[in-house]
């Protein structure tokens, strides 16, 4: 072994502490340079966003310096320390506001000195001394050792992996555009992201308008665990208003994305890290990860927690004693990855628990380790179902914990149930296997990444383990891939058999698929396969380019973004786009001071305060009243209530009730003929196209005021 001389060390040491700021530097360049090509107007949109955005991030940045000393193990080094950081502290700030929420703490002026407060919280313990030193400390001799990335020849590993980086950059600038898009436009298969107007967004603006985090017996989808909407109400809060908020909340879904390509990074490091920058490539540049950048969902806050979990659970494996501090830490970013959404039990926490678990001395400590700090971290939500409905998963699990007496009823508990299968057609197990085949294996969304999965685990399980010298090289015992083929396995299996076969739904896929192409390059490159492997991952990088543009071809996202479509709210606001063309008169008359009940359309968004509405699951009281009382003891029942006027969706009362997802028997065209003989008047119609003589979408009704005595 040489061993280098003390005169080019130091030298050798400054330049790769230098390269990360160059590369970073001109990564962000090329990002813009590439959305400037785009979209000027995105570039505009991102610019002026972008300060809510960043106060979010420092704010977690400042929360998570203080939650990682307490978490994270002593021997981290500077990457694991940034990035857990900024992840456990975006997770504190959903804990935090779910927690000042539901105590009604929702002023503006109040979260943004709780915010700047974690910022200079964060940066007195950076300026004390331990936090600098901690940032800008070199990496222990055996973790450069172990962390030399060297797809390439030595001389030139550091330099050339570092800035194969920029290969995400047209990726990057891809996600920032359909983030900048309001919410609203994309995608079709998504419904134009009507589960964002109808709850991850709409859900916050409703707290805002109540001034709590509060229950909605009118959204069910509100019961869901929402740390990722937890982050986008708190950038509403920030801004000062829910709809001039939406594309930095939108932003701050694309940062989520980009640091989970960091996390599957630290992963792949773990297990073999001369290809780690290429793991972290290929994770970023799958087209479902743009994909999800233009709706808020929450996939990418879950995909960031699930990486981040399956690294520490990596690390802990490497570890010579077990690793129980790195255990702790993957519980809860698997706690937090149930906090994003239900599926996460099955896919991230159920897996690593296994493989905190695994058949050796200590194995009950080590599950201990790992279940509690996932409890703490998912408990939360838990508990305010639990207050809410009396069942912790609510809407979930009702035969084992029954919700309480007037929550919910049979009738909306089976169409819930209906609609969230499969299709009938696809219930067998036969069928099932092949919708995983079709709509995760050969999805163009997943692109090449997942299905690298299949030639990666025939390379790294035909690996053996290989001797010390190789090993100081990169290699790895087979072994350590054992959390990977855990989520790959169970996480395939529950999509499979408790899903209804969205193929958004296997997400967490991502993490695992990418670490394994790492180890399977890895593998190759120590047999003298050095081409051969990373022609594999530039291929892959190459396919999901392809396959990003086709999606957004057909997406009209292109066409759309020369339209100026980014920023532009106002086509919403104003009644532009197809299918709000009531939403300026609604607002008018909630301005007004007037209520307004809204009949089947659930896009809450856009509409203001005094627009009230129902999810098609909820209990309703409207058609409760209607199946029971005659057309005028309605219309008392609804001035009674305080309302003067009833929007009824028709094009989505027929679309919902020719669906799976059912609607109110009550509730139909009929039901509105009887009332308008009853003296309920047309005031408005709305079309898809606002030309006169087309087919209304919509009609807005006035209710008469009571009859003289």
């Amino acid at each position: 072994m040489s061993v280098p001389s003390p005169t080019t060390e130091p030298a050798r040491a400054a330049s790769a502490s230098d390269a990360p700021p160059r590369v970073a530097l001109v990564f962000v360049g090329l990002s813009l340079a590439c959305l400037g090509l785009m979209s000027p107007k995105a570039v505009a949109v991102f610019t002026i966003e972008l300060p809510s955005t960043c106060v979010v991030l420092l704010a977690a940045a400042g929360l998570g310096s203080i939650v990682a000393r307490a978490l994270l193990p002593r021997e981290a080094d500077r990457v694991w320390r940034g990035l857990t950081t900024l992840s456990l502290g975006l997770g504190g700030l959903s804990l935090l506001m779910l927690g000042g929420g539901a105590l009604g703490i929702m002023g503006t002026t109040t979260w943004r000195g709780v915010l700047f407060g974690c910022i200079a919280a964060g940066a007195a313990w950076f300026l004390t001394g331990r936090g600098r030193r901690s940032a800008t400390m070199a990496d222990p001799p055996a973790l450069r050792a172990r962390g030399e990335p060297a797809f390439l020849p030595s001389g030139r590993a550091d330099r050339v992996s570092r800035w194969f980086w920029l290969a995400a950059a047209p990726f990057a600038a891809m996600a920032l555009l359909v983030a900048t898009f309001p919410p609203g436009i994309l995608w079709p298969a998504e419904g134009n992201g009507y589960d964002v107007l109808e709850y991850h967004f709409g859900a916050p603006r409703d707290w805002i308008d109540a001034g709590k985090i509060t229950y909605l017996p009118h959204n069910i989808y509100s019961n869901f665990p929402m740390n990722a909407e937890m982050l986008y109400l708190l950038t509403m809060i920030v801004e000062g208003d829910a709809i001039d908020a939406a594309c930095a909340a939108q932003l701050l879904n694309a940062a989520l994305a980009m640091l989970a390509a960091g996390a599957v990074y630290l992963a792949a490091r773990e297990a073999a890290p001369r290809f780690a920058t290429l793991a972290a490539v290929i994770a970023a540049s799958c087209p479902f990860v743009t994909y999800l950048c233009g709706v808020a969902y929450v996939e990418n806050a879950l995909v960031l927690f699930a990486a981040m979990g399956l690294a520490a659970m990596l690390r802990a494996r490497r570890s010579p004693e077990g690793g129980a501090g790195w255990v702790v830490l993957s519980g809860f970013f698997a706690g937090l990855a149930c906090g994003c959404k239900y599926t996460g039990v099955p896919a991230v926490l159920l897996p690593l628990a296994l493989a905190a678990a695994r058949p050796r001395k200590g194995a009950v400590r080590r599950g201990a380790a790992f279940v509690l700090p996932a409890l703490l971290a998912f408990g939360p939500w838990l508990v305010r179902n639990a207050i809410h409905t009396g069942n912790p998963v609510f809407p979930l699990a009702r035969s084992v914990m029954p919700e309480r007496g007037g929550v919910w009823n049979d009738d909306g508990a089976a169409r819930w149930s209906e609609g969230h299968q499969p299709a009938p057609e696809d219930r067998s197990a036969a069928r099932r296997l092949a919708a995983a085949a079709r709509e995760i294996g050969a999805s163009p969304l997943f692109g090449a990444t997942v299905i690298l999965i299949i030639p990666s685990g025939v390379v790294a399980c035909a690996s053996r383990r290989r001797p010390d010298a190789d090993a100081a090289r990169g290699s790895r015992d087979a072994t350590i891939l054992t959390p990977c083929w855990l989520m790959i396995a169970v996480g395939l299996l529950c999509w499979t058999a408790f899903t209804h076969l969205v193929g958004r739904f296997a997400v967490t896929l991502i993490p695992p698929a990418a670490v394994l192409t790492a180890a399977a390059g890895d593998r190759l490159l120590v047999g003298g396969r050095r081409r051969l492997a990373l022609l594999a991952a530039l291929s892959a990088v190459i396919v999901n380019a392809a396959l990003l543009i086709e999606a957004c071809t057909r997406g009209h996202v292109f066409e759309l973004a020369r339209f100026g479509a980014p920023g532009a709210t106002q086509w919403f606001t104003g009644g532009q786009w197809p299918t709000h063309a009531h939403v300026p008169r609604v607002n008018e008359l909630a301005a007004r001071g007037s209520r307004v009940l809204v009949v089947a359309d659930a896009r809450r968004f856009y509409l203001d305060r005094g627009a009230d509405y129902c999810v098609v699951f909820n209990n309703n009281p409207f058609a409760e009243a209607a199946d029971e009382i005659s057309p005028e003891q309605l219309l008392a029942w609804l001035r009674d209530r305080g309302y003067d006027h009833v929007l009824v969706n028709g094009g989505e009362m027929r679309r919902l009730r020719g669906s799976r997802y059912g609607f109110w028997k009550s509730i139909d065209e009929e039901l509105f003929k009887r009332l308008e003989a009853a003296g309920l008047s047309r005031v408005a119609e709305f079309t898809l196209d606002g030309e006169a003589g087309a087919p209304p979408y919509a009609t807005l009704f006035q209710i008469p005021p009571a009859p003289r005595p």
